[in-house]
């Protein structure tokens, strides 16, 4: 098998971190191996192989990048990989994505000049995709909503929509929208689901 090091592998929207016999990390050594659920039962029948750590993002306690947390010299490192005639938004872009990956414990171990690699290949993705045309990107307010709107719909008992707007801090007639909103979401799964 050689000398790994670790593996991050998505399995079923899981990111797992696996190691061959628990050797250092060589930053040159680290893979991010995209992995379907059949594939995953052969990951962990390799010699030495052991999962040490999980993630996932949990869209209820996501937090906005701060660009503060980084400093003046690692964010010059990013611009500075652009050269002079990137467009702003490209560098902006690039910025955030180095802070939200130097921030991510799964990133740990990778340099500050490895992160900027990867954040400046980023946004060179998004530019071969979309550059040139306009792009709307929504707020996402349905996708941060979703868990709280299951939750109220779940705990609802009939006779508790003032406690339920009390815990999730908003109105009465909100509970009533949300109620509504999933009993018509629900209604609309089961009738694809008889097509």
């Amino acid at each position: 098998m050689g000398e790994i090091g670790v593996i991050q592998a998505k399995i079923g929207g899981w990111i797992f971190e696996v190691t061959d016999s628990g050797k250092p990390l060589a930053r040159e050594q680290i893979a991010i191996v995209q992995l379907g659920a059949e594939k995953d039962k052969a990951l962990y029948s390799l010699p030495g192989v052991k999962l040490f750590n999980h993630w996932r993002m949990d869209k209820n306690t996501f937090m906005p990048v701060n660009l503060s947390r980084a400093t003046d010299e690692q964010l010059k490192k990013v611009n500075d990989a652009f050269g002079d005639s990137a467009p702003e938004v490209w560098r902006d872009i690039a910025e955030l994505n180095f802070v939200a990956l130097r921030f991510c414990s799964l990133f740990d171990a990778l340099t500050d000049d490895e992160l900027v690699v990867m954040s400046v290949n980023l946004v060179l993705q998004l530019v071969s995709s979309f550059g040139g045309i306009a792009v709307y990107i929504p707020n996402g307010i349905k996708y941060f909503k979703a868990p709280m709107n299951a939750s109220i719909a779940k705990e609802f008992k009939g006779n508790n929509i003032r406690q339920l707007a009390m815990k999730h801090k908003i109105s009465d007639m909100r509970v009533r929208q949300i109620l509504q909103e999933q009993a018509d979401l629900k209604k609309r799964q089961s009738n694809q689901h008889h097509e």
